[in-house]
């Protein structure tokens, strides 16, 4: 990663990122997902792009689009110049939309040969996105997100830099568009943006590491040639 910053952290909008790609969980992958690649799982080209409309037609939110231009200075969270709370308020929220959203996909998870053909069908690819704290063309994380019709998220995280791959999940708020995604399960890494900003190219995201830190990163869209290379194949790591 460079020096130079697009992103913000609690000591305010000009501040240096506190944490480099090597933070983000760049230790080995836990043996259990050491194959894990949701979009795989499930059959289904990662890297598409989505529209507005069709994303809005498929988790049945208000068709009018919300986009969030996040910034945090001085501990607090700011949507176009107005406060919508503290850090540690945000973080808050957003971990409990994570939780929400677990318990409910857990229980609507479908049995059976037949009811794991239909969930195949009901994922909308989001796009692959890499993370970075600037728009400077380097990177070394990437997210892969997904969402079914309920507004469950799911998805891959990789770590280029670490070999490291590890599952995402999370959910919606529909009310507010916005959307929340864990990385992993321990000590998980919890991810905030708009709903609208995932059909953008380009878009602010706040991330909330478990050291306490909020920083606001930004997610750029790969082309389906370089989201393949940093998504990795499956067969090649077996």
């Amino acid at each position: 990663m460079v020096a130079s910053q697009f992103a913000t952290s609690p000591a305010g909008p000009h501040a240096a990122s506190h944490h480099a790609a090597g933070q983000w969980h760049g230790g080995a992958s836990p043996a259990a997902y050491k194959y894990y690649h949701h979009w795989y799982a499930h059959h289904y080209h990662p890297w598409g792009a989505v529209s507005w409309t069709r994303l809005a037609a498929w988790t049945a939110v208000a068709f009018r689009p919300v986009y969030y231009n996040y910034q945090i200075v001085d501990g607090t969270v700011y949507q176009d110049g107005e406060s919508i709370g503290s850090t540690e308020d945000v973080a808050a929220k957003a971990a409990a939309l994570v939780l929400d959203a677990s318990t409910s996909a857990q229980s609507a998870m479908p049995t059976g040969a037949e009811g794991l053909a239909q969930s195949d069908q009901d994922w909308l690819p989001l796009g692959v996105f890499a993370v970075m704290p600037s728009l400077d063309g380097n990177y070394e994380v990437a997210v892969q997100l997904a969402i079914d019709r309920d507004g469950h998220l799911a998805g891959t995280y990789r770590n280029l830099a670490g070999g490291v791959t590890l599952p995402i999940t999370g959910g919606i708020d529909a009310q507010g568009q916005q959307a929340a995604w864990q990385i992993g399960e321990t000590d998980p890494i919890v991810m905030q943006t708009g709903l609208d900003n995932l059909t953008r190219n380009a878009s602010p995201v706040l991330i909330f590491f478990p050291d306490g830190a909020s920083e606001r990163w930004i997610l750029e869209r790969l082309r389906e040639d370089e989201a393949i290379r940093a998504l990795g194949e499956p067969e090649a790591d077996e």
